[in-house]
This record gives C-alpha cells, sequence and structure tokens, in this order.
C-alpha cells in the first residue's frame, strides 16, 4: 500500500512537494530493516559455506524484481 494517493490530494504545489518528500521518508524508514533482517535468516536457516550462494540469490531477485515488475503491471494494466 503506498501513501501518494494521500499526498496528491494537497491543493498547493507547496504542500504537495513537502507531502511527496514526507512519504519517500516514511517509505524509506519502513524498507530500511528488509536486507538486515533478510540476511539475519539467511545466516540462521543455511549452513556456513553456502551462506555467499543465499545472499547472491536475495540481491539477484531483487534486481529481477525491479526489472519484471514495470513488464507485468503493463500488463495487468492493458486488460
Amino acid at each position: 500500500m503506498t501513501l501518494v494517493p494521500l499526498a496528491a490530494g494537497n491543493s498547493s504545489w507547496r504542500r504537495l512537494a513537502w507531502a511527496l518528500v514526507a512519504v519517500r521518508f516514511l517509505t524509506g524508514a519502513g524498507e530500511a530493516a528488509s536486507y538486515p533482517n533478510a540476511n539475519k535468516i539467511i545466516g540462521n536457516w543455511m549452513a556456513a559455506g553456502q551462506r555467499g550462494i543465499g545472499s547472491s540469490l536475495l540481491l539477484a531477485g531483487s534486481g529481477a524484481g525491479g526489472v519484471l515488475a514495470p513488464i507485468v503491471f503493463a500488463g495487468t494494466i492493458q486488460q
């Protein structure tokens, strides 16, 4: 869920700009713990010799999601 539509409801451009800054800050604050937590899970679940592969797959999946998401969403929006 995103808060950008709530920020877009403001009337002046200055209020809109600050609302979008606040939304972006809150999004970053909420996502800041995702990689440390994922690395902790990899460290707990995988053997010491396989943690490098687990971390590599985590980072590859993050990049692949950023590439594939617009393609998938564009296909669903067109229908």
